[in-house]
């Protein structure tokens, strides 16, 4: 990222209060989740004579129908949840990243195949795939990451073969054609380096769509099992108690809302930093 770039996400920041505060709570879920070892209570230690007990001084956020630390269990839940978020992100951004670059490089027959599987793969309910998929393999994180990861790189690939398409008419790449660079030399040093910020963007939002599918997955009994725990795994089993004790869906709940908006609104600032047009509108 050059200057320029970051002095353009600096000026985005100090302009938008919103984005600062979407830092300020990405970076202290993470922190928790990240540091959730050191939370007073075992998040697995069941304590039936405390169960369903409100928030309170010793239980903050309460405990669940087997009288487990509520507050425990949501921090590492959060782990589950930002770890698929960022891995599920990773696998899902380098795959759309080559498959759009190549595509957009190479145009023609290969552009033309690539974009048509594409379009078959996006018209087809991603979620209910993951759905099969999730239920014929061995429940897991891993699994979950991969499912996710390998069934959310399209709309990446597509962004990223618009910017190739434009960035490989620049003189800078013409020129290495002319002196005789091979594809893959001109691709990794001078096309994905120049489309890395939109590559960023996209990623960013994806990371809020994985853990949101995540969540999904979790919720319907297909995700993260007991006794571990994840936002949406959370969520499923609170559905049982919402009239008892609302406090078991809340704290999921927020916490979920709290993470995806703050990285929609991160998106939403990386995009107008780096793309010159959205600063012209």
């Amino acid at each position: 990222m050059n200057s320029r770039l970051r002095g353009n996400l600096k000026y985005q920041l100090k302009q938008n209060k919103l984005g600062i505060i979407a830092v300020i709570v990405i970076a202290i879920l993470l922190i928790a989740s990240i540091l959730a070892f050191l939370a007073p209570h075992d998040p697995n230690k069941i304590d039936i004579m405390n169960s369903l007990k409100s928030p309170n001084k010793e239980h903050i956020f309460g405990t669940d129908e087997m009288g487990r630390d509520y507050f425990a269990r949501a921090l590492y839940g959060g782990r589950v949840s930002l770890t698929v978020g960022f891995l599920s992100m990773i696998i899902s951004t380098v795959i759309g990243t080559i498959v759009g670059t190549i595509s957009g490089y190479f145009g023609g027959r290969i552009d033309s195949l690539i974009m048509r599987t594409i379009d078959i793969l996006m018209s087809i309910p991603t979620f209910f795939l993951i759905l099969i998929l999730n239920a014929y393999l061995k429940p897991g994180i891993q699994n979950i990451i991969i499912i996710i990861g390998l069934f959310s790189w399209m709309g990446i690939a597509r962004i990223v073969r618009g910017e190739t398409l434009s960035v490989k008419e620049r003189e800078y790449v013409l020129y290495s054609k002319v002196t005789g660079e091979k594809s893959r030399t001109i691709m990794l040093k001078h096309i994905i380096p120049n489309i890395f910020p939109t590559v960023i963007v996209a990623s960013t939002l994806n990371i809020a769509g994985a853990i949101l599918t995540e969540s999904s997955l979790s919720f319907l009994g297909l995700g993260v099992r007991q006794p571990d725990s994840s936002w949406g795994s959370m969520l499923k089993y609170a559905q049982g108690y919402i009239g008892d004790a609302p406090y078991l869906a809340l704290f999921p709940g927020i916490l979920i809302l709290l993470t995806v908006l703050s990285f929609n609104i991160l998106g939403d600032i990386f995009r107008v930093a780096f793309e010159p047009k959205a600063n012209n509108d």
